[in-house]
């Protein structure tokens, strides 16, 4: 990577700069400020981290050493000072998981300021060592398919009763996703951002970020109607006059935050509404009410748990 990014920097400037890049990595990125520098020089936006859990015990029975020698917080803090969102995956359902572990989670993911927190319960996928662990103690959950909607989230028994499993993940998305929640991780990320180094450098990127998202929130509209940059403008505010009352109240609160406490980090938070659009529907007109169902009928349903030794 570090032979690559000079190369990459040099092909950005020589053609206009014209992509943006994403990446995943490890959470020891942290400890390189080098890289981090020469990432966010190449236009990096953000990095996916494989968080997964703030319980220690959960991380070793992943495997996932790394996690535990640093402080998890503070290392998605330095990446976010270097100029990189973070975009987090995180998992329940681990063995050594507790009852206490969904406001674990709500308290990291909160503490982080991870606006973009992948959350899923723990599947064992077919060829990994879960599934053959999960296999040759008795665990699969043979009546549910591994894939697709069909697997009513995972496809083991766990320690946890599966109804307090279900539960507190619904309780997690709906307090992780509500409007308030999610613009107040991502403003509390932005503000860590570095500032620009001079008025002209700030002015330069606010042109190319605002010029570079606009176009992709008008994507899919005729050539004509994509013409203008004032056109782009009133196609942006009926887009935001169409959110739900509630969601809109948020995101119109957290532009005026960012335009008086970080203007230079304005072109970041539009993507972050258009994202934050798509994890407020699909958490509260899929996910929930699918949740919701499963919980009702597991009423009566006698639970299985896992004995660990």
């Amino acid at each position: 990577m570090k032979r690559l990014l000079p190369e990459l920097r040099a092909w950005n400037q020589a053609h206009g700069s014209p992509f943006i890049y994403v990446t995943e990595a490890s959470v020891d990125l942290a400890d390189d400020a080098q890289l981090l520098a020469d990432l966010v020089g190449c236009n990096f936006q953000w990095v996916f981290l494989g968080i997964e859990t703030p319980s220690v015990e959960s991380l070793r029975e992943t495997l996932k050493y790394q996690n535990t020698k640093r402080p998890l917080v503070e290392s998605v803090h330095r990446i976010q000072r270097a100029g990189l969102l973070v975009y987090g995956g995180f998992i329940v359902g681990f063995d050594a998981d507790r009852e206490d572990i969904f406001d674990r989670q709500i308290e990291f993911i909160r503490a982080a300021a991870i606006p973009n927190a992948l959350i899923g319960v723990l599947v064992a996928f077919p060829g990994t060592p879960l599934y053959k662990r999960m296999q040759q103690t008795g665990r699969l959950r043979t009546s549910d398919v591994w894939h697709g909607a069909e697997t009513g989230y995972t496809n083991i028994v766990t320690v946890l009763p599966r109804r307090t499993l279900l539960a507190g993940y619904r309780r997690l998305l709906a307090t992780t996703y509500t409007p308030h929640e999610y613009f107040a991780r991502a403003f509390d990320a932005l503000a860590r951002f570095p500032k620009p180094g001079s008025a002209a450098e700030r002015l330069r990127r606010i042109g190319w970020l605002a010029s570079l998202f606009l176009d992709v929130a008008v994507r899919g509209r005729t050539r004509r109607d994509r013409g203008s940059l004032l056109t782009r403008v009133r196609v942006l505010r009926k887009i935001i006059g169409e959110l739900p009352a509630a969601y809109r109240r948020e995101a119109l609160s957290f532009l005026w935050a960012v335009l008086r406490r970080c203007p230079d980090q304005l072109a970041r938070a539009l993507p972050t509404i258009f994202m934050g659009i798509h994890y407020y529907r699909f958490t509260f007109e899929h996910v929930i009410p699918d949740l919701d169902q499963r919980l009702a009928e597991m009423e009566d349903e006698p639970d299985r748990v896992a004995s660990v030794a």
